[in-house]
């Protein structure tokens, strides 16, 4: 039972961080790993966990939003954007968190 439990847990939150990141992106925001997690609410010890293992399944991709490091000192930021085969899951994890009566 904990299993399962963490598995809804799991695909909630990977359902928050790509929906977070993909509508930051379609507002014309940039979509950097603060503000995914202020807007889902996902603490930031586990979001880089999580955007990391979005971006193992080719989910999500990430580039630097400046090539070199900023002359001013200021730190780089990190952009992130859903892939197509990300879409594809966030519909997937919606079927399944919503079929009401199953296991997840």
């Amino acid at each position: 039972m904990t299993d399962n439990w963490r598995a809804r847990r799991r695909n909630r939150r990977n359902l928050a961080v790509m929906l977070t990141c993909d509508a930051l992106n379609a507002a014309g925001l940039s979509a950097t790993g603060y503000t995914i997690g202020v807007v889902a609410g996902v603490s930031f010890a586990r979001l880089y966990a999580t955007i990391d293992v979005l971006e193992q399944k080719l989910w999500m991709t990430s580039r630097w939003e400046h090539e070199e490091p900023l002359p001013d000192g200021r730190t780089r930021h990190r952009i992130y954007t859903v892939t197509d085969r990300g879409r594809d899951a966030i519909a997937q994890l919606c079927r399944r968190l919503s079929t009401p009566g199953t296991r997840h």
